[in-house]
């Protein structure tokens, strides 16, 4: 039960298609921020909200400035400079290990309303192979 609880807290956050890793430059900060700390736990770093939540804002903040790809987030060094401390490369090059520059599953939300009906549609799309993997309407 409380597995199902954690699980209804960020189950409208990401998809569960696909062996893929989440896309770095399309995952929320809510989520980078969770990889953060899991990944920060792993490598035995303690890690404050504070520092994860700083982490993730930093990611969010260079995709903004261009996409991510695998060439440069495999020199962190270059990527961030001199921007993030000796403990957050070592968290980010942890979280790599659940990240990706890319992805082929993409969830699309739609919503329509005409006079007093309204619809609601989620949708996996598989990009890779070009198709529908999950409709759901309400």
């Amino acid at each position: 039960a409380k597995a199902q609880e954690r699980y209804g807290k960020i189950k409208n956050l990401v998809t569960t298609y696909g062996p893929e890793k989440i896309n770095i430059n399309t995952a929320l900060k809510q989520i980078l921020t969770i990889i953060s700390r899991a990944a920060a736990a792993e490598v035995g770093e303690s890690v404050d909200k504070n520092m994860a939540v700083s982490l993730a804002q930093a990611i969010v903040d260079k995709r903004e400035q261009a996409p991510l790809t695998s060439e440069n987030i495999s020199n962190i060094s270059a990527l961030f400079g001199e921007e993030l401390t000796p403990e957050e490369y070592i968290i980010f090059n942890s979280m790599l290990t659940y990240l990706a520059p890319d992805s082929s599953y993409f969830q699309i939300n739609a919503a329509g309303r005409a006079n007093e009906v309204s619809k609601n549609i989620t949708v996996v799309y598989d990009r890779e192979h070009k198709k529908i993997v999950y409709w759901h309407e309400n």
